[in-house]
């Protein structure tokens, strides 16, 4: 439970934040996605550093079970996921990311509402 904590005590802010950033700055956002889907090297690294943080986060806590922690272990599936899509088909992630500067919004509460819910998993749970 520890590790679990520690998880959500790092990426809860971090998607809090990023989400925050994406809802305010959706313009930005678009211009850096744009230049992104343009560079296969961006895609890349992108797609490894997904595999990389979803590798750590279920080596360090992997539990299904139906609490609050479940959004560590899901954040975690999730990363290995994207990266492992982003290796082998980054075209699929390029299409499921065409939006326009209002879609990129709407995305920008994804990562707002599970960062804030990993705060207070770590935080006050």
């Amino acid at each position: 439970m520890e590790s679990a904590m520690m998880i959500a005590r790092v990426f809860g802010p971090f998607m809090a934040i990023l989400g925050l950033w994406v809802l305010l700055y959706s313009d930005n956002v678009a211009k850096i996605w744009n230049s992104m889907k343009n560079s296969p090297a961006a895609l890349y690294a992108s797609a490894v550093l997904n595999l990389l943080v979803g590798l750590f986060i279920i080596n360090g806590y992997n539990f299904w079970s139906m609490n609050i922690f479940f959004f560590v272990t899901l954040l975690g599936w999730v990363s290995f996921i994207r990266g492992v899509i982003g290796l082998f088909m980054p075209q699929l992630i390029v299409r499921l990311f065409m939006l326009k500067s209002s879609g990129i919004r709407l995305l920008g509460l994804v990562p707002l509402v599970w960062g804030l819910i990993l705060i207070w998993a770590g935080f006050y749970s």
